[in-house]
């Protein structure tokens, strides 16, 4: 299997709380073939600079990229997380995505 890169429209996200926040664009890894493989790792191209990463699919459906190459394995890629204010404590805006269900 493989991955595709969509890119994401901006969007606004109704919350549960009836307030809305605005989504910024981003790009997306798709797999080209069916299959729900939790853990699977794709080596690919970077949609925005072609620099080779490793993308990882974590248990919970999301995704991480990684810098691709000897010794470089925990260095996440910057062209996916620049601007995005990574932070150790939850955002506020988006409170329900920790919703306890």
């Amino acid at each position: 299997m493989s991955i595709k890169w969509v890119r994401r429209r901006a969007h606004v996200r109704r919350l549960s709380s009836g307030d809305s926040v605005q989504v910024a664009p981003s790009w997306v890894p798709v797999e080209d073939k069916g299959g729900d493989a939790k853990g699977a790792s794709f080596h690919s191209a970077c949609p925005v600079c072609d620099a080779p990463i490793l993308s990882l699919r974590m248990p919970n459906g999301g995704w991480v990229h990684f810098e691709r190459g000897i010794g470089l394995s925990r260095l996440k890629h910057p062209c996916f997380y620049i601007g995005e204010d990574i932070a150790n404590v939850r955002d506020e805006a988006t409170g329900d995505l920790f919703d306890d269900a």
